[in-house]
């Protein structure tokens, strides 16, 4: 039985939610849950994008034992594709903070 089964459950929840939009996330993204998520040592998970630290995303695809992540930036005030993804082992994962709908 797998440690993170709630994290996997919530994760592809918010896929179908914005899976069922009538929208697409191309540069705005206007169907989009933004999150954050945490490691297992609770520090907030980054990646680094245009010499910047982003700590926001987009559930694209939860497979298996892995979710991909749409790497997205804030620019005042509106979250923005960057239109790269991640792929991270869900068994990193200990929390979702649930940041914005847009």
């Amino acid at each position: 039985m797998r440690n993170n089964n709630c994290i996997c459950n919530l994760l592809k929840y918010i896929s179908v939610l914005q899976d069922n939009s009538t929208n697409m996330c191309n540069f705005n993204c206007y169907n989009t849950r933004v999150i954050s998520i945490y490691k297992k040592n609770g520090d907030l998970f980054t990646t680094n994008y245009g010499n910047n630290d982003n700590q926001f995303f987009r559930v694209m695809n939860v497979s298996d034992n892995c979710v991909t992540l749409l790497v997205l930036v804030c620019i005042n005030g509106c979250y923005r594709s960057t239109k790269q993804f991640i792929t991270v082992n869900l068994d990193c994962i200990c929390a979702v903070k649930r940041i914005k709908d847009v």
